[in-house]
Order: structure tokens, then C-alpha cells, then sequence
């Protein structure tokens, strides 16, 4: 993988993400090798239905998986992530008899909603 994407792999450093993997049996049995054979490389399964692809699988990885769920972030933490803290604190102060202050557009939009759009498209992406 290091030559066809010219990319160095760094024991210790890098991190090999299989996302969907349920839709490739063999990609999920590869990560035995990267368990024994190479086990400073950092490996991360995932997909949204992985656990059954696992179930089909006999004794596969006993002992060496570690499951997490991960859902998507709410409104508050998305705003953290792309560090909009001030918008939060305001959000927090505002109530019904004090509401938050009318925007400015810019370009049609409003720079609120223009994150809920982005928090909106983020959280709803599918893979195709």
C-alpha cells in the first residue's frame, strides 16, 4: 500500500482505517495478519454493519477486538469540533423571553445557518 498510494508507513505512527469493511469477507480476515505480523501498525475496522459480517465469521479475532458504537456528534459538540465556543456560550445564555439575535445575511445565508447546514450534511453522509 505504501508504493500504490506513495505514501510511507511509520511503525509506531500510522493508521490503517477500513471503513465498510463488512462488504469485504477477505479484508476482515486480513486483519489477523496485521494483528501477528505486523502488530505496531495501528489498524481500525469499522462499519455500520459490521457486527453481523463478524457473526458469520467463526472464532474470528476472540479476544483481540474491542468494539466501540460511535454516534454522530450533537449540535453543541460539533460546534467545539470546529471552534465556534463563542456561538455556544450564547446559544446557552438565550431563553424565550431573550432570544438569540436576529443574523446578518451574508450571501443569502446566515452564518448559523450555514453550520447547521454543514453539522446537518456531516452528520447525514452515507457512504454510496
Amino acid at each position: 500500500m505504501s508504493v500504490l498510494y506513495n505514501t510511507p508507513i511509520i511503525p509506531g505512527k500510522t493508521l490503517l482505517f477500513f471503513d465498510e469493511v463488512q462488504a469485504c469477507v477477505p479484508a476482515i480476515s486480513s486483519l489477523r495478519f496485521f494483528y501477528e505480523k505486523y502488530p505496531e501498525l495501528h489498524v481500525i475496522a469499522a462499519g455500520s454493519l459490521l457486527e453481523f459480517a463478524l457473526a458469520e465469521i467463526p472464532s474470528f479475532g476472540v479476544g483481540r477486538i474491542r468494539s466501540m458504537f460511535v454516534y454522530p456528534l450533537s449540535f453543541n459538540e460539533y460546534l467545539e469540533a470546529v471552534g465556534e465556543t463563542r456561538l455556544i456560550e450564547v446559544k446557552k445564555n438565550a431563553t424565550a423571553n431573550k432570544p438569540l439575535p436576529e443574523p446578518q445575511e451574508v450571501n443569502g445565508y446566515t452564518p448559523l445557518t450555514q453550520i447547521i447546514h454543514q453539522h446537518l450534511s456531516t452528520r447525514c453522509t452515507m457512504p454510496t
